[in-house]
């Protein structure tokens, strides 16, 4: 996926944006959430708005509407409902901190702090988190099946 651009709009587009917004969000009184409802894509977020300066997310032109300038950072749903567009529930934080609050599989992983056997994962050398004791048993066994296989040639 692609680095998000920063959403930098002209004081025009900063009004015309606010008005879109207003059109186009509808409040949700339960979650507090304010719902998108000028177009979802598939995956759960709104269709981009177009202005001269580029096409953004709708989340994060609510966020420069309503909080100020955005750098390249991701936005997080802190409500977890992509639709949105509330700046009370939007956080940008960056894009390794947004996948670790995800629910995908890398976020899965990324939370975990055990392997299957229950060793701690460690961080290597290469920043790579491991399980030494299951490692060093995969190792073992590749050197005893490299040297079954040099006998038996």
């Amino acid at each position: 996926m692609p680095r998000p651009k920063p959403t930098i709009l002209t004081e025009l587009e900063l009004a015309d944006a606010a008005k879109r917004l207003e059109r186009l969000s509808c409040p949700e009184a339960v979650t507090g959430c304010w719902l998108w409802v000028g177009g979802i894509s598939p995956a759960g977020y709104g269709n981009r708005l177009d202005f001269k300066s580029g096409s953004f997310y709708p989340h994060r032109v609510s966020w420069v509407v309503h909080r100020g300038p955005l750098d390249a950072r991701d936005i997080d749903h802190k409500c977890r409902n992509r639709a949105c567009v509330n700046p009370d529930h939007l956080e940008p934080v960056s894009h390794a901190e947004n996948v670790r609050r995800g629910v995908s599989v890398c976020a899965q992983r990324a939370a975990r702090e055990t392997c299957p056997e229950g060793h701690p994962l460690l961080i290597d050398g290469k920043r790579v988190r491991r399980c030494w004791p299951c490692t060093r048993k995969r190792q073992a066994k590749w050197a005893r099946d490299q040297r079954a296989r040099a006998v038996s040639k």
